[in-house]
């Protein structure tokens, strides 16, 4: 499973780990735990259990750039939406724009 893998990374590693999580606020397909996968609650409760840091936070969130800066400069970041609805790619093309990144020059 994802998050117990991010924890015994980060146990080897030396390292703490931030699980953002993007369904925010989540539907009520994210609340449902549909095909067994975690509601936020019980995504927050494990993380925390395992030792992870835990972050509910919306895409959209005009402070979301400041907040995964502020949990990377504790560590390592991981972000998701788990539903497939784009959620990751438009906050990682946020924070790409937002941090400088540029596509690599051709040729």
């Amino acid at each position: 499973d994802t998050l117990n893998s991010l924890a015994a990374s980060a146990r080897r590693r030396g390292v703490k780990v931030t699980l953002v999580d993007l369904r925010s606020p989540p539907n009520s397909d994210d609340r449902s735990g549909k095909g067994g996968r975690l509601s936020p609650q019980a995504e927050a409760a494990a993380a925390r259990k395992m030792g992870l840091n835990y972050l509910q936070v919306s895409a959209l969130d005009k402070s979301l750039i400041e907040k995964i800066q502020q949990a990377h400069r504790q560590g390592d970041v991981y972000f998701h939406c788990m539903y497939g609805v784009n959620r990751t790619g438009f906050a990682a093309g946020r924070l790409a724009v937002a941090t400088g990144a540029s596509h690599p020059q051709k040729g």
